[in-house]
């Protein structure tokens, strides 16, 4: 059977496929021509717990869905968009993410758990970081070169803001970089730049350049405050445990990519993408 949904038509339709030689005759929920939706397909493709809270309408709601998606690809079948080369290359990429995506999620489970005493040692260690929020400033750039240059600027006295309206990356450019009052555990999916910042002790410090998946920042502490009420581990106990899940997660994954990597024949010529970037940051003559 041959039953391929757009992500773009309905979010929660999963790729689990089923043979029709195998689904017991009566099971069929619905059909399109030779298509055939079954309730093992249903209930596959949504989660019981989800499902378990769909009223009938909503339910009736999703195999309608199915029937429309069927209906525009089977007729686009018909007009040959599979034997366009713009859309095989396309298919062809997602076919890659979702394998990739696979396997890494596989490569996760059960290596990422967190128990309850680790986060509590967790909050222990940082407990004074869960009791106050900071305000920063922040500079996003892609390449090192360029944020050396950046903060050797800043730390001969170069206004941050006006540096981050010039050159980051970063959506806060229009305010100078800076972000609203932020807690532990706000910039969890990246902990170099949480730790990197809630490491800054002074209004006005700044820190290191500091890499992660995003480029490389620079993390300027404008403001410190202490929470009106102490945190206590039962409150922030779910957002510590999310820090440490991810901060495992990458661990995992650097370690999976270190290891496929020596194994592998990888080529790159970033001087073929030259044409493509823009012109390299040039620390302007006199300025210190």
């Amino acid at each position: 059977m041959n039953r391929t949904v757009p992500f773009v038509v309905v979010a929660i339709l999963a790729s689990s496929l089923g043979c029709k030689e195998d689904v017991a005759k009566g099971d069929a929920l619905a059909r399109v021509d030779d298509s055939v939706l079954t309730v093992q397909e249903f209930n596959a493709d949504i989660p019981l717990e989800y499902a378990m809270s769909l009223t009938p309408v909503q339910k009736m709601a999703f195999v309608q869905t199915w029937i429309n998606t069927e209906l525009l690809y089977q007729e686009a079948i018909r007009q040959g968009f599979d034997e366009d080369r713009r859309i095989a290359a396309r298919l062809k990429q997602i076919e890659r993410e979702l394998l990739a995506n696979e396997f890494l999620q596989r490569e996760l489970v059960g290596k990422t758990n967190v128990s309850i005493q680790e986060a509590q040692l967790f909050f222990q260690q940082h407990e004074s970081e869960f009791n106050t929020e900071i305000k920063i400033a922040q500079i996003l750039v892609s390449s090192q070169d360029t944020a050396n240059a950046l903060l050797a600027r800043i730390k001969g006295g170069a206004d941050f803001a006006e540096l981050a309206k010039q050159h980051s990356l970063d959506p806060s450019r229009e305010a100078g970089g800076v972000l609203d009052y932020i807690r532990r555990g706000d910039m969890a999916s990246t902990p170099e730049r949480e730790d990197a910042a809630f490491a800054l002790k002074k209004p006005g410090q700044i820190s290191d350049v500091i890499e992660n998946r995003y480029g490389y920042y620079i993390v300027k502490l404008i403001a410190r405050r202490r929470l009106p009420k102490p945190a206590k581990f039962e409150d922030v106990s779910d957002r510590v445990r999310n820090m440490l899940l991810v901060r495992r997660q990458k661990e995992i994954f650097e370690v999976l990519i270190d290891g496929l990597r020596a194994k592998a024949e990888i080529e790159v010529h970033p001087e073929l993408l030259a044409p493509y970037s823009p012109a390299p940051f040039v620390k302007p003559e006199g300025s210190r």
